[in-house]
């Protein structure tokens, strides 16, 4: 697996609010990221922070799937939404790593 290409901070809907009605897997959740009107396929990196249940926030590394689609679409202060059937949470873009910066 290649490294994350950010780090956000993000936040899940609690499951009254909308969002998940339980905890994401351990190790990584595949769900799409929306941007504006721009939506990515990503893998949220889950290893070293584990489950995340609805309401939780936490800072976690993310990959797209496609990165050449999204690279034009992602700058640290971006907000977004989480989106798996209906948005299930939020972030904030805290990071663009290095070696995703060079990609561009």
């Amino acid at each position: 697996m290649r490294e994350a290409d950010l780090i956000a901070k993000i936040r899940l809907l609690p499951t009254e609010g909308g969002g998940r009605k339980g905890p994401t897997p351990d190790d990584n959740l595949r769900c799409m990221m929306v941007i504006g009107t721009h939506v990515f396929d990503i893998m949220i990196h889950l290893d070293r922070t584990g489950s995340l249940r609805p309401g939780q926030e936490a800072i976690v590394p993310i990959s797209f799937l496609d990165w050449e689609y999204a690279r034009d679409f992602v700058e640290v202060g971006q907000t977004f939404k989480l989106r798996e059937l209906t948005i299930i949470g939020e972030g904030l873009i805290e990071e663009v790593r290095l070696a995703a910066a060079q990609r561009r």
